[in-house]
């Protein structure tokens, strides 16, 4: 998708960092928005959830939905290891990494 059409992608992702950067900047009010979307959901529970997760996605710079390809190495050696992903299957990281849209956020 992201050679045949770019400019989806590109805003696709600008869109959903947009949303992560607003849900970190007011928890609060994105939980109340998910919850009234799906009033199944615990607020208290969603909330915990939500600020459990700014540390995962945040590098010490600010930046959010960054990652460096050593990290994809690693969590594919690691699942390859749990057996989650076949540990004969070959991989080049080189074809699935690509930060070209991150990057023009």
């Amino acid at each position: 998708m992201i050679h045949e059409r770019p400019e989806l992608v590109q805003r696709f992702l600008n869109g959903v960092l947009r949303g992560w950067e607003g849900a970190f900047r007011d928890p609060e009010k994105a939980v109340d928005t998910l919850v009234g979307f799906a009033p199944t959901l615990k607020k208290d529970i969603e909330l915990d959830k939500l600020q459990a997760t700014e540390p995962l996605m945040q590098r010490n710079d600010g930046q959010i939905g960054w990652m460096e390809q050593d990290r994809w190495v690693a969590i594919l050696d690691m699942l390859q290891k749990i057996g989650v992903i076949d540990s004969d299957a070959k991989m080049d990281i080189d074809q699935v990494f690509d930060m070209q849209s991150i990057t023009a956020y």
